[in-house]
């Protein structure tokens, strides 16, 4: 077998010893695909392609692909600077999207603190609107003790000054859980 020679940069290559060349170069470089002689949709004819993925972790999210007149040959030194255009490409897609993931988790953390300092509010407000009746309450039924009263009159102050207790235990026993 004879082997083939083609012009290249106006001087003679040896085709066999460029394209093992050129295996050897796309072994170290995947997701990159060489096609010598294939058809190209964009410019109606058949083309040398270079082709390499641009890739997000495991997925490949699209391609860069450059085409030359068929049988050209590309050389190393192309491949890799198309390589390190997609690494690139890959590195800028994917710091766009730590910066999209960052904002909406600075606003989830706004909104976590706003609604924070509205329960605050609500159980400071709570506290103040519920306590301060009951003890009124409680200190005003206290205060019958004292006094002359009929038995009925009694265990109608009895039952509210313990009802009184029991309501401020159980604002007490929400707001301690809620803090």
């Amino acid at each position: 077998m004879t082997n083939q020679l083609i012009k290249f940069n106006d001087g003679i290559i040896d085709k066999s010893q460029t394209l093992t060349n050129l295996q050897k170069s796309l072994d170290n470089n995947p997701g990159i695909d060489v096609f010598l002689d294939v058809y190209c949709d964009n410019v109606c004819k058949n083309v040398s392609l270079l082709s390499a993925e641009i890739r997000l972790g495991n997925i490949c999210w699209g391609w860069i692909k450059l085409h030359r007149s068929q049988n050209s040959v590309w050389l190393d030194s192309e491949i890799e600077f198309l390589q390190q255009i997609s690494n690139q490409i890959s590195l800028d897609i994917t710091y766009v999207y730590m910066l999209k993931e960052n904002a909406a988790n600075e606003i989830k953390i706004k909104i976590a603190e706003a609604a924070n300092r509205a329960k605050s509010q609500i159980l400071a407000n709570t506290s103040h609107e519920l306590r301060t009746p009951l003890g009124a309450i409680i200190g005003i039924l206290s205060s019958f003790e004292s006094t002359n009263l009929t038995t009925c009159q009694k265990e109608m102050i009895n039952i509210m000054s313990c009802a009184s207790d029991i309501v401020l235990s159980i604002v007490n026993g929400i707001l301690d859980v809620a803090n």
